[in-house]
């Protein structure tokens, strides 16, 4: 396991984040939940379009698997508070990508594709609300870049930790 300390209180000020941000970012959540199986069917869809990508799922039937495991993250991530079960999560996350040796940058597109049917899912369902999709696309943003900046806080440690382990 990797031992960090990732030192929420200060994130969450840096980043902006507080009780209108965890607002709006359930009022998107609930918003949205009826179209995110489709969300993520097409992620699904375009990362298997990569040879690359498609050998850290060498069994189709992970996939199946993978989209609930995506379903829960995401939900945690847009209702939580950022509590210990969050961050076990967000530890856990990095683990797993630390152990199949997902690069980065694989871990960033896959994220930049979400954030576009974030978005796109922000202003179908809050563009007729005026300063509400503003607000919500802020929120997105500063979930989701904090999301990514723990969890690549962890795996970073991880990896250094690997290398260091490797040249024994």
């Amino acid at each position: 396991m990797v031992r960090t300390s990732l030192d929420l209180k200060l994130r969450l000020a840096l980043y902006g984040i507080n009780q209108e941000t965890f607002y709006y970012a359930g009022v998107f959540w609930r918003a949205i939940l009826p179209e995110f199986d489709g969300i993520i069917n097409r992620f699904y869809a375009h990362i298997l379009e990569h040879q690359k990508f498609r050998k850290f799922i060498p069994n189709p039937a992970m996939i199946d698997r993978l989209k609930v495991t995506q379903k829960a993250h995401w939900d945690r991530l847009f209702t939580s508070k950022f509590d210990d079960y969050y961050v076990q999560q967000v530890v856990a996350t990095a683990e797993a990508h630390i152990k199949i040796r997902l690069p980065i940058y694989f871990y960033m597109a896959a994220y930049a594709v979400f954030l576009d049917e974030l978005h796109a899912a922000a202003y179908r369902n809050f563009s007729e609300e005026g300063n509400d999709v503003v607000a919500i696309v802020k929120a997105i943003n500063k979930m989701v870049i904090i999301d990514m900046d723990l969890t690549l806080s962890v795996y970073m440690k991880g990896l250094v930790g690997l290398n260091s382990n490797q040249a024994r």
